[in-house]
């Protein structure tokens, strides 16, 4: 069955993001990398335990799970990703950018917009409202990877004063 094939394929899509993700945290020296890196792995192996939920309730029923479990709504995502310290001054002191860090960065960044395409072709090509409202949930999250990412590349490119796109990504220490 098609569904069954586009669950799969996001299994391994997640899969691939989760040792992209735990790889690159090994290798990096910058702090607020590894803090990234190892919270992105962590969401995509979540990810990829829900669907794999899913994938067994098709297989087994032919039905979408029930049920909300793993579900974040947009506010609750935005608070689980405050991975930064709040002192930004504290940040661009921790900073050991070099181009081979940069380069995770936009790899990174290209694997989360393929997530998002594939789930926003998958959010189109299904009829049942689950399945769809799961594929926008994935959308939702990937998006706001690439968000940290995009923001976090362009605070490594220019720490200058002032320059703040990381305070919405900043928790208590």
């Amino acid at each position: 069955k098609e569904t069954i094939q586009i669950i799969k394929g996001a299994i391994s899509l997640e899969r691939e993001g989760e040792r992209f993700y735990l790889n690159v945290s090994e290798r990096t020296s910058d702090p607020g990398g590894k803090r990234i890196f190892k919270t992105l792995a962590k969401d995509e192996h979540e990810h990829m335990k829900f669907l794999n939920e899913i994938l067994e309730t098709l297989k087994e029923t032919g039905e979408w799970k029930e049920g909300s479990k793993g579900y974040y709504n947009d506010e609750e995502i935005q608070a689980h990703l405050r991975i930064f310290p709040t002192d930004i001054e504290k940040i661009k002191k921790e900073i050991q950018a070099d181009e081979d860090f940069l380069e995770a960065l936009r790899l990174a960044i290209e694997k989360e917009e393929e997530s998002i395409k594939y789930y926003s072709n998958a959010a189109e090509k299904t009829t049942d409202s689950r399945g769809k409202n799961l594929y926008l949930y994935l959308v939702n999250f990937e998006k706001l990877h690439r968000q940290i990412l995009e923001d976090y590349k362009d605070f490594m490119e220019d720490p200058s004063p002032g320059w703040d796109s990381l305070e919405r990504w900043s928790c208590q220490t």
